[in-house]
């Protein structure tokens, strides 16, 4: 549904920002928004029966996800970066 609505884009442009203020390194910041994001997509989505309701859950989503819906909703893995070759 995120496709369909105008300004999604504008709110992760938002979060993303207020996230880099507060992260420890950007690569955390970027991730937590985009985290943010997907998790109040999803619950919106899963109250909504189109592009107008979803518009208005997906705002009410992102006022009302917090680490623990974070937690019981996003599926984020840890990886590591390739090691640069030392030369």
């Amino acid at each position: 549904m995120l496709p369909r609505v105008t300004s999604t884009g504008c709110s992760l442009g938002g979060l993303v920002a207020a996230y880099l203020a507060v992260a420890p390194t950007a690569l955390i910041g970027l991730a937590a928004a985009h985290t943010h994001v997907a998790v109040a997509a999803e619950i919106a989505e899963q109250n909504s029966t189109g592009p107008g309701s979803f518009a208005v859950a997906y705002l009410d989503a992102l006022y009302a996800v917090d680490a623990d819906t974070v937690r019981r909703h996003a599926r984020v893995e840890a990886f590591e970066l390739p090691k640069k070759d030392e030369n």
